[in-house]
């Protein structure tokens, strides 16, 4: 099965507008706001200035981690839930499939998702 068999949305995603970014250590405490942190290379990273946060250079490693956090949460703030094991695997319980084996297994519709970096654009 080629990437053409499949059904998909594939679209470049345009960031505007580019703010600072704070690198907050290697520890954070409860005050930090984890949905607006990322961790990398055993340090966290955030868009808000927190006390002792040094600005940051942006790195695309850490912008597109940010928008990857950003769309899972925008997500399950839908109510999508995320099969286990399988983070980019989206559904949402109320689309279940009816079918005539629920009593041994159950299937949603859902979709799967990637944000994907080529070269220098992000999809």
């Amino acid at each position: 099965m080629s990437l053409y068999d499949r059904f998909g949305n594939f679209f470049k995603i345009e960031v505007d507008k580019l703010g600072k970014i704070y690198e907050l250590g290697a520890q954070i405490n409860d005050s930090v706001d984890r949905k607006k942190t990322i961790y990398l290379d055993g340090r966290y990273f955030s868009y808000n200035a927190y006390e002792g946060a040094s600005e940051s250079e942006l790195t695309q490693e850490i912008l597109e981690r940010l928008l990857r956090k950003q769309f899972y949460l925008a997500l399950k703030a839908k109510d999508y839930e995320f099969k286990e094991g399988r983070k980019y695997r989206a559904y949402r319980v109320e689309d279940e499939v009816r079918h005539a084996y629920k009593d041994i297994f159950r299937i949603f519709k859902g979709f799967v998702y990637r944000v994907v970096v080529l070269e220098s654009d992000i999809f």
